[in-house]
């Protein structure tokens, strides 16, 4: 081989290798962020249900889930196309067109936004009434009616950070976003809930609404900054660029994909609040949905830096660098969410009830959905590449096709199973999407998630998993929360050794020494020296 083969291929070799490092470099910052979400989410859970109490939450929950069309609505397809947009753009250094995306789509958000919001308050006590008595407890309809109409506030600013949080990650500022998504947020927004329960006490519901609205707005407001730092989209004075024909065409199937996918995954919620009459389910479920994220974590983790290297290596025609990081990014996926998976699904119980008494309800389809959610860390990457790559239309009608299996399954099981129904109805929508995902994924790019470094972590796993059940099976590790973050330690610890002894390849020592770097320089930063 020539000297200029030599250097062809180097330089070749390079690019993959800093792609893989840019998504560890980008997972370690999230997974840091994500673990203080996670525990201030848990916070926040544990503070709502003690105070305000089961049937409370439960109302919350729904009114959420109505707040959250609005900001699915406002922002639906604009974040996935800015995200789109900047990530091919910025790399080539073409900021006029970066600045012009990002203005482009504020402006649609923030107009259309407040037209829900304000729809959202006039129809504020038809909507109050969509929630069964039985499911409101005690909670008087006026109170539910106020929640709704304060929660209007939210709904232009939690687009908009929406929005702002896709920006950065095509900008490739994970560390910006996770300041502002897994610390201001969730930190403000405790302690707004502990600030209002001391000046209004826990039977108004009312400071509930207003920490969250207070927590999106700064929260919101400290994104802009981050973006305009970078791109100086607020200057009126620097040049903006789109092809608004362009953008739209690719963002419009994303629109009815954001409203579509807003429906599949609250199809179940709206569904047990109209066929299930137990009082309490709702909360019950609502507490099972609001500690999935802390499984999909994993996913969530790599995905930060993931779906906009996609788009770039995608636009810039490296097919082959676009396989390899997909096949390396859904390895670590699997290694990462293997542990999370178990855990949950052996201790759902004391998970689930240390929330209040009632909740453990939820603990069958707690430990449905943690299987499920392993099996989709192999489909969102692909489904991700696959929108990245323009076929917005196809992602449109993997999303319709969820809609109609999950209201159909629910439809016919919630009756039947409750709870447990409602989660196999989200099971079967989540697994109908990555049969097509990952069907999509080989047929259009290629990507093929399935290899032999797989058996690896699923090995390891295994015996992880069978080590901590029979230590509860010998009374060891016990049935309470304690005991579930224990067993979690111990399942890892078991894990890690099991996968060195196995043995690491160098792209994966690479991946985890670049992942592993913001965890070292948080524990520095906090005293602790770590050996050389």
């Amino acid at each position: 081989m020539s000297e200029a083969s030599n250097a062809s291929a180097a330089s070749g070799a390079e690019p993959r290798r800093d792609e893989h490092v840019q998504v560890a470099k980008g997972a370690g910052l999230t997974g840091v962020g994500a673990v203080l979400e996670g525990l201030l989410r848990y916070v926040s859970m544990l503070l709502v249900t003690s105070q305000y109490g089961k049937s409370a939450y439960g109302v919350f929950g729904f009114v959420m889930t109505i707040n959250e069309l609005g900001q699915r609505v406002s922002s639906a397809g604009l974040h996935d196309g800015v995200m789109r947009q900047v990530a091919v753009h910025n790399a080539s250094g073409e900021m006029a067109q970066v600045r012009g995306a990002i203005r482009f789509a504020a402006k649609l958000i923030l107009g259309i936004g407040l037209l829900y919001g304000v729809g959202l308050w006039l129809l504020a006590e038809p909507v109050a009434d969509r929630l069964p008595a039985e499911e409101a407890g005690d909670v008087p309809r006026d109170i539910v009616v106020q929640v709704i109409k304060i929660s209007c506030f939210a709904l232009p600013t939690t687009a908009l950070l929406m929005l702002m949080g896709r920006t950065l990650r095509a900008l490739k500022q994970v560390g910006s976003q996770v300041i502002v998504r897994s610390f201001v947020q969730p930190l403000s927004r405790v302690a707004l809930i502990g600030v209002f329960l001391l000046l209004l006490g826990p039977e108004n519901l009312s400071g509930l609404a207003w920490a969250i609205v207070l927590s999106a707005g700064g929260s919101c407001a400290l994104g802009c900054f981050y973006v305009h730092r970078s791109t100086r989209w607020l200057d009126p004075k620097e040049h903006g660029e789109l092809d608004k024909r362009e953008f739209m065409n690719y963002a419009l199937p994303l629109i009815g994909v954001d409203i579509v996918v807003f429906f599949s995954l609250t199809a179940d919620v709206f569904l047990l609040a109209w066929l299930d009459k137990d009082q309490g389910a709702m909360g019950s479920y609502q507490a099972v949905i609001r500690l999935l994220p802390i499984l999909s974590i994993p996913l969530f983790l790599f995905s930060s830096l993931l779906t906009p290297l996609s788009a770039q290596l995608y636009g810039e025609g490296r097919m082959d660098d676009l396989r390899q990081l997909y096949r390396t990014s859904v390895r670590w996926i699997f290694a990462v969410s293997l542990p999370f998976a178990i855990i949950g699904f052996l201790w759902a119980e004391p998970i689930l009830g240390h929330l209040g008494e009632g909740f453990e309800d939820g603990a069958p389809a707690f430990m449905l959905m943690a299987a499920t959610l392993i099996i989709n860390g192999f489909a969102n990457p692909a489904g991700y590449a696959v929108t990245m790559a323009g076929h917005s239309r196809l992602t449109l009608m993997n999303a319709v096709i969820c809609l109609i299996v999950v209201a159909g399954l629910g439809y016919w099981l919630i009756p039947i199973y409750g709870i447990l129904g409602a989660a196999m109805a989200r099971a079967g929508a989540l697994l109908a999407n990555c049969a097509l995902t990952l069907t999509q994924g080989w047929l259009i790019l290629g990507l093929n998630p399935l290899h032999g470094a797989l058996f690896k972590p699923l090995l390891a796993g295994g015996l992880g998993g069978l080590a901590v059940w029979g230590l509860a099976q010998a009374g060891l590790l016990g049935a309470s929360l304690g005991a579930a973050v224990l067993a979690g330690m111990v399942l890892t610890a078991i894990y890690a050794v099991l996968l060195g002894l196995f043995g690491l390849d160098q792209q994966d020592k690479d991946v985890l020494l670049a992942g592993s770097k913001p965890l070292h320089g948080l524990l520095r930063k906090l005293g602790v020296r770590l050996g050389r």
